[in-house]
């Protein structure tokens, strides 16, 4: 099959060719021809031997005689017609004819356009195959760039044929009548796809009648094809890695969100990330829905594939029924929590039993002096559940250890799940009522209070961080001493669900957490390293213990202003290096100090990240084992690194000025100067620093977004520019190139002109040529030069198709949630006006609703911040919707703000004009209605006696606008 297709290839290139320029096959082409033909009716025979897929019955048909009634339906009429030679035939038939009637039979050949039908039944043949794994988007844009190039060489053909025997044509008219059929055939190949692609330089354009006729329908193609490749184009960015794009579109929506929050930056930031590392555990794809329409068995056994390392990390999940834990793992929410946060204080709200993945939590108690440590809760163990059994507030304090990795489950998720698992549910409720009691048992004993935990040495282990400043005891901070002397142990303490003795009482107590007045100075962060054995272990260091190691984290402030900086410098050795090679001039100078400068500074950036710490993601923890660091940073950015570090200025100039080095060695020179195109492999590394760079600033994502499309173009654009002007100078002799044609003041030719002046010439053409302008006045003026334009038209034509696709996902980000509430507003009016709405009644309905989105910000974003961790989430709230708390009567009476906001996402926005009811006598008032602004007033339309047993609520109506 691929044998027979690159033959069908051959013949649908070479066929029009011939056709129009009347080209006559030499012997070798003819035998060629004839082989061709040969290896189709072999192809015939082994069709009607070949099986075929029966869609119907989806097996695979070996029958003879069913195979050549399948073969004979159609596919074989066109193999059969594709394949006899009707041009030879004929042709030997009327050598004595005149002209006329031989140049008639030479179009017979067209008929050999039908093996085309094969390349079609090819495709479809490689659809079905699964074995093949192909990146089905690229496929089909590569696919319909190819269909084009098809076309537009049938097209070029056919150009050229009009004019065939014509006095008078484009072929005369623009000096092409004594050219060879290879400068023809550009030219008219330039010509049909400078149409095809909407450019129009003008330069080459028809000049007869039968010219314009062919002309006209060119361009209605050129037309339908452009769009269909705009089309492809957006397709393909909206399919391109669609794992990476949905993730890109949830993450869109939170920064929608926090952007239109007047929230700090640094909550921001948080949320972000807490965010990013949640899609990094769950899915960006709506994974309950892909799972919930599975049947039962295959899901239970996927979510145990996928889920395999949380259940085997929480022991609660290595216990109980795959079903019960399938059904409880997939709504997880996972979050971390960093060493000294507060995850929750007594009286908070907690809805969600949650599993430590890693790490150790502290649960203590509030005892009027001090925070009074009750137990622990380690790696595979749970906290939250006492809560979910008494369904209550926070009975204690649950503050991180150490950083941990954490599942949260939502009570009413359980709920549903012990439904649907009574077995399971049973244990599950006996598990936990043992645990309740044990943990009353526990504080309900006697303290006794340590003292011997304020020496130097534990204090320090307590936070794990040591200053060489704190030598001395009298020298600790105030805040340490007052952390250490909370500390309480006890005869017993409660770990995971067990009472445990005052030595392992004792053990934990180094645990303890203290005010979060100074845990961000002691930032630690989980990293593996080797113990004294030399087995991989995971601990936790801060900065300081870091840097001492000669190890750079990637989270660390300096690392991150860093890889902004080089950015900086990526961003200008790309820009230049194209400039030096293009013109042969150094923007700089050869080897200049620039140059120098800018090799040093990425040699200290290889020499970093050597020493910087990578990500483990089976560990959720960062490497600082030297030899895999080392091992790492070779698989990924090294050899990019390295090439374009080299020096290769340096090395071509010292080469050059060699006075040993003959002629043909200075050609070898020029060569080597090539490899400074290496540097542009340093643009891979762009995407990564500008992420950086977009976390830094904290602009809005879709102007950031936008920013960085107008960069990627005018980058393009910079390549193009460079490359036309550089390769133009290479291909095109001296005097014959488009520049040669243009003068600039005192010169005689753009060659001789300085540097900026060619670079803005040319870049001006190939802007003019991204966005399909064309205005003409630069154009090619040689075979070669053609030939680069027609493949730099293509790249054009896909860059502004991506242009086009960007740009609208771009401009619709800018304002989504106008956008959004805009078109719910239009559905809402024509409902209201499809039912006959009276329109004072269909006012009031829409003032409602515009108020309503207005305020829907804080509800609207309900999805989105239950998948943060409740810290940041409150925090959010609390801040964007302070003004409206505390116009809400009922919480000047609550103080636990977790509480507050618990209630306050609860409520629900209602408006009312004045004169409106509110609340009408007699009516039943399901609900409470707490006024954020605006008043009204309650009156009766009859009176009641107070002895009355029921009384009927009084008439309520909106005195001024309420909300």
């Amino acid at each position: 099959d691929i044998l027979i297709l690159i033959m069908v290839v051959y013949s649908i290139i070479s066929i029009p060719y011939r056709i129009g320029w009347s080209d006559e096959p030499t012997l070798a082409t003819m035998w060629l021809d004839y082989s061709i033909d040969i290896a189709f009716f072999i192809d015939i025979a082994i069709n009607f031997n070949t099986a075929y897929f029966d869609n119907k019955t989806e097996r695979y048909i070996y029958s003879y005689i069913r195979i050549f009634q399948h073969y004979t339906k159609f596919w074989f009429w066109m193999d059969l017609i594709s394949t006899i030679p009707f041009d030879y035939i004929f042709s030997e038939m009327l050598a004595s004819s005149d002209s006329l009637y031989m140049h008639s039979v030479k179009l017979l050949r067209f008929i050999r356009f039908a093996r085309l039908a094969k390349i079609y039944r090819f495709h479809k043949s490689a659809e079905s195959t699964d074995s093949v794994i192909v990146n089905r988007p690229m496929l089909n844009l590569l696919l319909l760039v190819t269909q084009i190039v098809f076309i537009c060489h049938v097209f070029a053909c056919i150009w050229h044929y009009i004019t065939l025997g014509m006095e008078k044509s484009w072929v005369t008219e623009f000096g092409f009548e004594d050219s060879s059929s290879w400068d023809t055939y550009i030219a008219s190949l330039y010509f049909i796809t400078v149409t095809m692609l909407t450019v129009g330089y003008g330069d080459i354009h028809a000049t007869t009648s039968r010219e314009r006729g062919f002309a006209v329908m060119a361009m209605l193609t050129g037309g339908i094809l452009f769009g269909a490749l705009l089309s492809k184009m957006t397709s393909l960015i909206d399919k391109q890695n669609p794992r990476s794009r949905a993730h890109k579109e949830k993450m869109a929506e939170l920064r929608e969100y926090l952007e239109g929050s007047n929230l700090p930056l640094q909550l921001k930031n948080e949320a972000k990330d807490a965010y990013e590392y949640f899609l990094s555990k769950k899915s960006s794809f709506g994974e309950s829905d892909i799972i919930e329409e599975l049947p039962r068995p295959i899901m239970i056994k996927l979510v145990h594939e996928v889920y395999s390392k949380d259940i085997q990390r929480v022991r609660i999940f290595k216990t109980y029924e795959k079903a019960f834990v399938a059904d409880m793992v997939t709504n997880t929410r996972p979050f971390q929590a960093t060493k000294g946060e507060k995850l929750f204080s007594e009286g908070d709200v907690l809805n969600d039993i949650i599993f430590i993945s890693s790490g150790t939590i502290v649960i203590s108690k509030f005892d009027g002096t001090n925070d009074v440590v009750l137990g622990f809760s380690r790696d595979g163990g749970y906290f939250g559940d006492f809560e979910f059994e008494k369904n209550t507030t926070c009975i204690a304090s649950y503050s991180a250890a150490t950083n941990c990795n954490l599942l949260a489950l939502s009570h009413t998720v359980i709920n549903r799940v012990m439904m649907m698992n009574l077995d399971a549910a049973n244990r599950f409720k006996v598990e936990l009522e043992d645990r309740y009691n044990l943990f009353l048992k526990v504080a309900a004993a006697p303290v006794e209070p340590t003292d011997d935990l304020l020496s130097h040495d534990k204090v320090a282990h307590l936070f794990n961080y040591q200053v060489p400043s704190l030598a001395k005891h009298d020298r600790l901070p105030k805040t340490f001493k007052a952390a250490a002397a909370s500390v309480a142990a006890r005869k017993q303490i409660w770990l995971d669900g067990v009472l445990r003795s005052k030595d392992v009482a004792t053990k934990f107590s180094n645990l303890s957490i203290s005010s979060s007045h100074y845990v961000s100075a002691l930032q630690t962060f989980k990293v593996i390293t080797l113990s004294p054995d030399g087995d991989r272990i995971t601990v936790e260091k801060d900065l300081w213990s870091l840097t001492k190691a000669l190890v750079v984290h990637p989270k660390d402030m300096r690392k991150v202003y860093w890889d902004i900086f080089i950015g900086m410098w990526v961003v200008g050795s790309v820009l230049v290096a194209p400039v030096d090679i293009a013109f042969d001039a150094s923007s700089f100078g050869e080897s200049s100090t620039a140059d120098i400068v800018f090799s040093a500074v990425f040699c200290a950036d290889m020499l970093i990240s050597f020493r910087t710490a990578f990500f483990a993601q089976e560990d959720d923890a960062h490497v600082i084992i030297p030899s895999l660091m080392y091992e790492n940073y070779l698989k990924t950015w090294f050899a990019i690194d390295f090439v374009s570090t080299v020096p290769v200025d340096m090395i071509t100039s010292m080469v050059s000025t060699t006075n040993r080095f003959t002629s043909s060695s200075n050609k070898i020179v020029k060569i080597l100067r090539l490899f400074r195109l290496a540097k542009l492999t340093r643009i891979f590394k762009l995407k990564v620093y500008l992420s950086r760079l977009e976390a830094m600033c904290g602009i809005p994502s879709t102007l950031f977004d936008f920013l960085s499309l107008m960069v990627k173009v005018i980058i393009i654009g910079h390549f193009i520019a460079c490359f036309w002007w550089g390769v133009c100078s290479v291909m095109s002799p001296t005097g014959s190139t488009w520049y040669d044609q243009f003068a600039i003041v005192g010169t005689d030719s753009l060659r001789y002109d300085d540097t900026s002046e060619r670079y803005l010439w040319s870049l001006y053409w190939a802007i003019a040529t991204l966005t399909t302008v064309g205005y003409g006045d630069v154009h090619s003026s040689n075979t070669s030069e053609r030939a680069m334009n027609i493949f730099i038209l293509f790249i054009g034509a896909s860059v502004f198709g991506f242009i086009v696709a960007n740009v609208s996902e771009v401009m619709e980000g800018f304002d989504r949630k106008t956008t959004m509430t805009s078109d719910r507003m239009l559905q809402i009016s024509e409902y209201l006006k499809e039912k006959n709405c009276p329109q004072d009644l269909s006012h009031i309905i829409l003032r409602h609703y515009q108020q309503l989105f207005a305020l829907k910000t804080s509800f609207g974003g309900k999805d989105l911040l239950a998948n943060l961790p409740g810290r940041i989430k409150n925090n959010i709230l609390y801040i964007q919707y302070r003004s409206k708390l505390e116009n809400i009567a009922v919480f000047k009476f609550i103080s636990n703000q977790s509480v507050i906001l618990y209630l306050f996402e609860l409520m629900k926005p209602i408006f009312f004009q004045p004169g409106q009811i509110v609340l009408a006598e007699g009516n039943s008032a399901t609900d409470i209605l707490f006024f954020v602004s605006g008043s009204a007033v309650a009156f009766q339309k009859h009176s009641y006696s107070l002895s009355t047993k029921k009384v009927k609520s009084p008439t309520h109506h909106s005195e001024k606008n309420c909300q």
